[in-house]
């Protein structure tokens, strides 16, 4: 979402050995032929996406919430896991 080249080179490193987006995530989940249910998370703040688009690098977690408030952060969060745009996917699969 803020094309920050530095983040890329980051985030595709061999440490995440999958990537899904929720439709390829969906699409795996209707192969297993078992009722599912994606959850969406965002697990880093404003905070961190403001320093990696200032500074190219991580290590922003927290680091202007007090002056941007927990209200503006919380808010934040719930538009990313809203529009889709979160950084997390949780996939649950019922084993009955």
């Amino acid at each position: 979402m803020y094309d920050v080249p530095a983040f890329e080179r980051f985030y595709w490193s061999i440490a995440h050995p999958w990537y899904f987006s929720e439709a390829s995530l969906r699409y795996l989940l209707d192969q297993v032929g078992r009722p599912y249910e994606i959850k969406r998370d965002q697990r880093y703040d404003l905070s961190n996406h403001m320093v990696w688009a200032r500074d190219g690098r991580p290590g922003g977690m927290g680091r202007f919430t007090e002056i941007l408030g927990r209200e503006l952060e919380e808010s934040y969060k719930q538009g990313l896991i809203r529009s889709g745009r979160c950084d997390t996917l949780v996939g649950i699969v019922s084993n009955v």
